[in-house]
């Protein structure tokens, strides 16, 4: 927005609307007019990214956008659920972010999508905010070689264990030139 004043203003209307749609009080005839208000701000600006479907245009806007959509080359996760709530799985640039409360299994889920993803050549780039590389790499390697990180840490720190050191390297290899991935630590 290229006036100051516009844009401060229509950020406390964007926070005043969403005060109103949580109000149970507030009528819906209320919220349309708020959301009238807040279209007329833009109209007021210089907006060259921003799009605003208007209710008069809605049809018209979702027949496009849902033309796009079913033209889009989508890319299965490999798990149908997951598959449904993303619109039938990732689109070409998407940027998906996978959230959730410590514990309930982030890493293992986005893991085992970027496994699949990868073994059908697909690029993929990870951002993990929480593991290091190593903790990534070690989490693949035990998916490609079916043995638990806790197991090839113990194998590693034992040498009279069974620990095949050449299995490792040969799967390391495959992965990093077979697996079309990127793994980024912030």
């Amino acid at each position: 927005l290229s006036d100051t004043r516009l844009k401060s203003t229509l950020v406390l209307k964007i926070e005043e609307f969403k005060k109103l749609a949580h109000d149970p009080s507030v009528s819906q005839v209320d919220l349309y007019k708020e959301l009238r208000d807040m279209t007329e701000l833009f109209d007021k600006t210089e907006v060259s990214s921003t799009r605003i479907i208007r209710p008069e245009n809605l049809w018209e806007e979702l027949k496009g956008d849902i033309t796009t959509i079913s033209e889009t080359p989508f890319v299965g996760t490999g798990y149908s659920l997951i598959d449904k709530y993303l619109t039938w799985g990732f689109a070409p640039g998407q940027i998906s972010v996978i959230a959730g409360r410590p514990t309930m299994g982030k890493s293992v889920l986005r893991a085992n999508i970027q496994r699949r993803l990868s073994d059908e050549g697909t690029h993929c780039i990870v951002i993990s905010l929480e593991q290091s590389l190593t903790d990534e790499y070690l989490r693949l390697l035990s998916m490609k070689t079916e043995m638990s990180v806790q197991d090839i840490i113990q194998g590693f720190r034992n040498t009279s264990a069974k620990f095949n050191e050449k299995l490792f390297v040969q799967a390391l290899k495959e992965m990093t030139s077979n697996w079309p991935h990127t793994l980024v630590e912030p």
